[in-house]
């Protein structure tokens, strides 16, 4: 009942049979292999990725490193100034002390030697002992003015007004010698920055979100973070962009927030709206940068307060003064 032929048939069917199978394991190699090649892409741009991001951190810890050693090399100075001009105050206060010494003992043997002065001065003939001319135009010594002192020449009032004036530029000089207390006796007392979470850099946005969620006082540095974020625009277009998105952080964390500029007198300065931010601007012959320095000092010391600003000097200066500092590109990144 078989057909003729039917194993050459039977043997084109297994053939083709495997054939089929073949190409369906090759289509299935080929899938995974496409899958392999899409997750190795994939992490190759993760790598690179995380390779970019790596480089721009070191890059900023670089430049933050750079900028305190930049900051140290001025304490440095600054500190070697100080004891300089310290050991100059030592010296003239120990001068002026070695002077007054000098004054008062003078004035002792000047009143040691005015009983033996009034018993030999005075000769017959009316002549001094030191000369034998006559001395008609010499006044007699007031009552009670050491005979010595009147001899010499030295008034003892002058002298009393020369000690008194040597003890007034030795109580001037104490006074520039530094203290470390208060003349109460108690302990000064000192703003101290808001600690950040573990982990986190000073100099990074995470630090400024942190501090923007405290309950301090932050005052921006207006200028230097709208030049830093937006170069290319109009001054006034940089002050507006700005206090937009300062017054959206303040809605985001409820912060107290304050912007300075410089000059109050700069056309369109002022908000044509009220603001939850508050914005200042500095007087006429001052800067901006001595008005956050003046509010740092007016806040009471038991206020936390956060500088906004990338400029050096009141970096320094503010964290002298227990503030916190948040770079200006820290903020840029949190809006």
């Amino acid at each position: 009942q078989r057909p003729s032929g039917w194993e050459q048939q039977l043997v084109e069917t297994v053939r083709r049979t495997e054939a089929d199978e073949e190409e369906a394991d090759a289509r299935s190699a080929l899938r995974r292999e496409e899958k392999r090649r899409r997750a190795a892409e994939q992490a190759a741009v993760r790598v690179e990725a995380g390779a970019i991001e790596a480089q721009a951190l070191a890059a900023a810890r670089a430049a933050e490193i750079d900028q305190l050693r930049a900051d140290l090399g001025k304490a440095d100075d600054e500190l070697a100034a100080l004891r300089t001009e310290l050991i100059d105050v030592r010296n003239e206060a120990r001068h002026a002390r070695d002077r007054e010494a000098a004054a008062r003992a003078r004035a002792e043997r000047l009143e040691a030697d005015g009983p033996a002065t009034a018993s030999s001065a005075p000769t017959p003939s009316g002549t001094s002992p030191a000369t034998s001319a006559p001395t008609p135009s010499a006044e007699p010594p007031e009552p009670g003015r050491p005979l010595a002192a009147a001899a010499a020449g030295v008034d003892p009032a002058d002298l009393r007004r020369a000690i008194e004036a040597a003890d007034a530029v030795v109580r001037e000089l104490r006074s520039l010698l530094p203290t470390q207390q208060p003349d109460d006796g108690s302990p000064r007392r000192r703003r101290q920055p808001l600690p950040l979470p573990g982990g986190v850099l000073a100099s990074s946005a995470e630090a400024a979100r942190a501090l923007l969620r405290s309950d301090a006082t932050v005052l921006v540095d207006g200028y230097n973070v709208a030049k830093l974020g937006w170069p290319d625009l109009a001054l006034d277009r940089q002050r507006a962009v700005l206090l937009e998105g300062v017054e959206n952080l303040a809605r985001r964390f409820g912060a107290d927030l304050t912007v300075v500029f410089d000059g109050s007198s700069v056309i369109g300065a002022h908000a044509d709206r009220h603001r939850t931010v508050r914005v200042a601007y500095s007087p006429e012959g001052v800067t901006a940068d001595d008005v956050i320095r003046d509010e740092v000092a007016r806040l009471p010391v038991d206020r936390a307060v956060v500088v906004v600003t990338n400029d050096a000097e009141i970096v320094r200066d503010v964290k002298a003064a227990g503030a916190n500092v948040v770079p200006s590109n820290a903020l840029l990144a949190v809006m």
